[in-house]
């Protein structure tokens, strides 16, 4: 099916289309990358040249034991890059494909491709290796030469659907890859402006919204903790942008399908027994969990009030944030947390409370509506997030160390939210939050200047810069502590903002 009309390159299903190829004038080197000779034919070919050597080893070169790719758990830090598991030599094909298109633009290079992947795919469907390698060469495609790809988003989404059904867990990893990549690429937002632009592109969520939280709906219970985990990113991908920070989708996009969704995922990973942290610290399962927690919370992002139904999900929100901590009552009556003994204070173990109490405000702020209209229903949770987020800083203080119990930042984030919907009723627990944010925001940032050594100009490195009557010189910036700053400072307006008046006994502190 050909989506793009008129002169556009054809689409995955008519890559065949050789008509479409010869109207086209190649030079002798794009003839040679793509069919291995540089004649004056029209480069179609027998398809030998470099891009097809690429697409092969990319589907050829995949690890053979998907029972032990499927058996190996999930993890936070690899979700995005599933093709290291089969070492360079799939990681390099792919990557020298994907730097092809982007450099000889999409125009010339996606016909060629396109046509790569129809031989992937042919004969029954090709086997999960070719299945495989023909959804990462779509997300190569898409990720090199967006706008070129525009008028094949269509038939690509078509093909991700279809083959996320699969019975091979790394097919369904990889179409759900695909899936979250033209959602990321699909400006969906209801409120966008430029509707001129938006004629001429394809609604990925209006059009197959539907279709693709169904599909999602059914990965995010897969036995295969890789598959489940991207799934739910896979749901993230579809609530938010392509920035991946402001939520932009319409509410119309993500509201009829909520329901469903939430029902899978609770029945799926948000199921699991947090009594049991054993069993849940193997396997994948708390990577999985950590993600679920982050799907729920932009669900109900998009939602808004609309999200009011579900809103007993935050009970299950609230028993994660306290996973891994005994609870109990000093002698003056306050409240005391502390890990459970046996169980490991693991990084993850932080960084699920940390998505947990993020998510809790996340919901709340959601339900509440942007006026507080419906603060009531809130309250009370509220107060419970507020006694575990300053028990925890009473504890700690926020110092280094404690980061492992939960992150300050997800934690201040969350008690931000909660102040910007609770206003004077929050004023009990600003005293026991703002000396924290004042406290971060008010940090001197690791700032160094040194004799320019030469190296490379990286995260770690620093940057070269030359500074009159000086020379060359290497400056180097913690960034992670300018941008700890910059969320402090939006942090105390949040408070400012929420607390009126009652924010007069802070003042002080902020303007210094």
């Amino acid at each position: 099916r050909t989506l793009g009309k008129g002169g556009a390159s054809p689409s995955p299903r008519c890559v065949g289309d050789d008509e479409a190829l010869g109207t086209r004038t190649m030079s002798p080197m794009l003839r040679f990358l793509i069919a291995g000779h540089d004649n004056d034919e029209d480069g179609g070919g027998d398809q030998r040249g470099v891009l097809y050597q690429c697409a092969m080893l990319a589907s050829a070169s995949a690890d053979d034991d998907e029972r032990a790719w499927s058996s190996d758990p999930a993890r936070l830090e690899d979700d995005s890059a599933s093709w290291e598991d089969d070492g360079p030599a799939v990681l390099g094909a792919e990557s020298l494909l994907e730097s092809f298109v982007e450099n000889m633009g999409g125009t010339n290079a996606l016909p060629a491709v396109f046509r790569l992947v129809e031989i992937l795919l042919s004969g029954g469907g090709g086997g999960w290796k070719e299945q495989r390698a023909s959804l990462s060469i779509l997300e190569r495609c898409l990720c090199a030469a967006p706008a070129t790809f525009a008028p094949h988003v269509p038939a690509a989404v078509d093909a991700a659907l279809r083959l996320v059904r699969s019975a091979h867990p790394r097919v369904q990893y990889q179409a759900t890859q695909l899936l979250g990549a033209l959602c990321r690429s699909s400006k969906d937002d209801s409120d966008d402006e430029d509707v001129s632009k938006k004629e001429n592109e394809v609604s990925v969520r209006g059009t197959y919204g539907r279709s693709i939280l169904e599909a999602l709906a059914v990965l995010v219970r897969s036995p295969c903790s890789k598959v489940a985990s991207h799934a739910c990113l896979a749901v993230v991908s579809y609530c938010r942008g392509g920035d991946g920070n402001a939520v932009v989708v319409g509410r119309e996009f993500v509201v009829p399908y909520v329901g469903g969704l939430l029902e899978s995922l609770r029945a799926g990973p948000l199921s699991v027994d947090l009594s049991n942290p054993a069993d849940l610290m193997n396997g994948g399962g708390m990577a999985v969990l950590i993600r679920a927690v982050g799907a729920v919370a932009c669900l109900a992002d998009a939602s808004g009030e609309d999200f009011a139904p579900h809103y007993g999900i935050v009970g299950g929100l609230i028993s994660c944030a306290h996973f891994g901590l005994d609870r109990s009552n000093d002698d003056g009556g306050g409240i005391i947390l502390r890990p459970t003994p046996g169980v490991e204070n693991t990084h993850e173990a932080g960084m699920l409370r940390g998505a947990a109490i993020e998510a809790a405000s996340i919901v709340g702020q959601a339900v509440c509506g942007p006026g507080g209209e419906n603060v009531e229903v809130y309250a009370n949770d509220a107060s419970e997030i507020m006694t575990i987020a300053t028990t925890l800083l009473d504890r700690g203080g926020g110092k280094e160390g404690e980061e492992d119990v939960i992150p300050m930042d997800q934690l201040l984030a969350a008690c931000a939210r909660i102040a910007a919907v609770m206003g004077e009723r929050y004023l009990p627990f600003a005293s026991g939050v703002l000396p924290h944010i004042l406290r971060r925001a008010s940090e001197r940032v690791e700032v160094s200047v040194t004799d320019d050594d030469g190296g490379n100009d990286d995260d770690d490195g620093g940057h070269a810069v030359t500074i009159p009557g000086m020379g060359s010189k290497r400056v180097r910036i913690n960034t992670t502590q300018l941008e700890e700053k910059a969320q402090a400072s939006r942090a105390l307006y949040e408070h400012a903002r929420a607390l009126g008046a009652d924010f007069g006994q802070f003042v002080t502190g902020c303007a210094d």
